[in-house]
């Protein structure tokens, strides 16, 4: 198994049994369009992909980094591990995540901005049955320094292009667009 098929593997492990919010879907479909979103936009890295299928490893599973250290080997593991931890909000420090999406998007490299804008433009899709369309507003217009730090990256058109169709289908959203609360819930 390559890079990729080992984290995915471990991602289906680590995710098995666990729902999306809306009860019926299994949660190892979010890192999937995740993948599928970065693969649309030509990311062909296998580190980055593994990294979108480990994503929400630490935060919501048991899965421990020692797991992600072994699945992605001794050429990738420290790297992906590393990326996954960044892609790890600690609460205690961040308690207002927008704030920690405004630091995310001073520090993150490229990959792992990449990985988040997948993950947040995912996530705002799920929230418009669930939450209604100013809820996912609200929750793409949270982590709008995390779309500015990616439009200076080398896939900023086709981002541009899937948070321009995003905000099309939601309703055209300011970029200095405020969220109404501090609280992100839900992903």
């Amino acid at each position: 198994m390559d890079l990729e098929e080992r984290m995915k593997a471990l991602a289906e492990r680590g995710h098995a049994g666990q729902l999306r919010k809306d009860g019926r879907t299994p949660y190892v479909e979010h890192p999937r369009a995740v993948v599928a979103l970065l693969r649309s936009w030509d990311v062909e890295d296998a580190e980055t992909l593994a990294i979108a299928w480990g994503h929400d490893l630490l935060e919501d599973t048991d899965v421990a980094e020692a797991d992600i250290l072994e699945a992605a080997g001794p050429r990738h593991g420290a790297e992906v591990l590393a990326c996954i931890k960044t892609l790890t909000r600690d609460k205690a420090a961040w308690p207002v995540k927008r704030d920690w999406l405004r630091a995310l998007a001073e520090t993150a490299d490229e990959r792992t901005l990449l990985v988040k804008c997948a993950d947040r433009i995912c996530n705002t899709r799920d929230f418009v049955p669930l939450s209604g369309v100013a809820r996912a507003r609200s929750y793409l217009a949270d982590a709008s320094a995390i779309f500015a730090a990616a439009s200076r990256t080398s896939f900023a058109a086709p981002i541009a292009t899937t948070l321009a169709a995003l905000r099309a289908d939601l309703g055209d959203i300011p970029p200095s667009c405020k969220p109404e609360n501090d609280e992100t819930k839900g992903e």
